[in-house]
């Protein structure tokens, strides 16, 4: 009796030591998710530890363990907990294998493993037809593997399965930017927009777009979103762009400051900087600041002789610090205005009737040419900015001929004609004279 009764205590304590460790295993692994929740991984792992030595079998701990190495970028241990579940068949009875594979592929685009990861990713369209960040991340493998054909056949399902995925439609608006559809690109980066206003990569490209379209306004304004972001990787090439949205408008005071804050930004061996430097000359030549255009032109030349816009407009402008004349020119009032230009005027058959400062670049000089037949009136422009004359120019300029009664135009440039605008005024009564011809009529 006492035998059996010792035997029986002794059953007792087994099956309750059993039940004890059973039960701390199951507590153990419950704080482990318990942490998992609260986004506590680092303790999450610590007790993860002790339920692998409990129930190394187990296939719930492996992935835990996947989850937690996933969220604190070990990769590696990850996919060692994931491989260790595909040695566990039993484990697919309670594990959803779409779930399991979307995770497994995850891991695989972390380790830059992207057709380890693609096969993965349509493994899961297999299993859940409808999963539809299965779809956004296979259209995203493609993407970065320049596939676009593939990239927007799985991205299109992704937004058909879930319509308010902004940022597959935000991929497709690059796809399409990139193959030069600004439209259709237009289109998803202002749906993806919509969908997330606080996402602001779509405003990189939507600038972009608005300044390939000259539609530059619009350029600034998307520049400007971006631009408050703090940390943009893309800070130098959003001010360069709106630097050169200004320099487009004609603002070149505003666009040489936003040139100047990139100056500021970047160090001087980079790349962005000649043609920085280029168009900051382009604007001090606008604004007929020559010194300055100039001696930033050849500083680059000395830099880079083979650069060959930097070569060009060096050989072009290099001169006219030499040429006082021009710089008579740019800064005449009236009276030396008309001492430059009454020979020029006499050397073309024209005697002058009147002269005008209309703008700020603009002279207008009234003239007749006489003839045995007739007096014929003549408008001369002096244009004094380096602004290349453009067929739209001219275009105004006959406008204006032709609505105060004069016979013939002469324009006088200090830059080029544009061949459409050569083209166009030879159609016309409008002889053109650039600064070569200038400098050898004022000899």
């Amino acid at each position: 009796m006492t035998l059996l009764f010792i035997a029986g205590i002794v059953v007792v304590l087994i099956l309750g030591v059993a039940l004890l460790i059973k039960s701390l295993g199951e507590t153990t692994l419950e704080k482990v998710n318990t942490y998992i929740r609260m986004k506590d991984f680092y303790r999450a792992r610590m007790f993860l530890e002790k339920v692998m030595k409990s129930n190394p079998k187990e296939f719930l701990p492996y992935w835990c363990g996947a989850t937690i190495y996933y969220e604190l970028k070990e990769y590696e241990k990850a996919l060692e907990n994931l491989k260790a579940i595909l040695n566990m068949p039993d484990a697919f009875k309670e594990l959803n294998r779409a779930q399991f594979h979307l995770m497994m592929a995850d891991v695989f685009y972390k380790l830059d493993k992207p057709n380890s990861a693609l096969n993965e990713y349509l493994l899961v369209t297999q299993y859940q037809p409808g999963n539809s960040l299965a779809y956004s991340r296979v259209g995203q493998v493609f993407f970065h593997q320049r596939d676009n054909d593939n990239a927007l056949k799985f991205l299109f399902q992704a937004v058909k399965y879930d319509p308010k995925d902004h940022y597959s439609f935000y991929l497709m608006g690059r796809i399409y930017y990139y193959m030069d559809l600004y439209e259709k690109a237009r289109e998803y980066l202002k749906e993806c927009i919509k969908l997330n206003s606080k996402f602001l990569q779509p405003y990189y490209y939507l600038a972009q777009i608005e300044f390939a379209d000259h539609l530059f306004q619009n350029a600034i304004k998307y520049a400007g979103k971006e631009l408050k972001k703090e940390g943009s990787d893309k800070w130098s090439k959003l001010l360069f762009l709106t630097a050169r949205c200004y320099q487009g408008l004609e603002n070149y005071k505003h666009a040489l400051k936003f040139f100047e804050m990139i100056t500021d930004e970047i160090p001087s061996e980079h790349p962005m900087r000649k043609e920085i430097s280029y168009h900051m000359g382009e604007c001090y030549l606008k604004l007929n600041k020559i010194d300055q255009a100039t001696a930033i032109w050849e500083q680059l030349y000395y830099m880079d002789p083979k650069y060959k816009d930097i070569a060009e407009k060096y050989a072009q402008f290099s001169d006219i610090n030499r040429e006082t004349i021009i710089k008579d020119i740019l800064s005449s009032d009236r009276e030396k205005t008309e001492e430059i230009f009454d020979p020029v005027l006499k050397k073309l058959g024209l005697r002058r009737d009147d002269l005008k400062f209309d703008f700020e670049y603009i002279i207008k000089i009234s003239a007749t040419e006489s003839s045995k037949a007739y007096l014929y009136n003549v408008m001369v422009y002096i244009n004094r900015s380096f602004e290349t004359i453009t067929q739209e120019m001219l275009e105004i300029f006959l406008q204006e001929l032709r609505t105060t009664n004069y016979h013939k135009g002469v324009y006088i440039s200090l830059a080029e004609f544009t061949s459409n605008a050569e083209i166009y005024a030879s159609k016309y009564p409008i002889d053109l004279i650039d600064r070569i011809k200038l400098l050898e009529l004022l000899k």
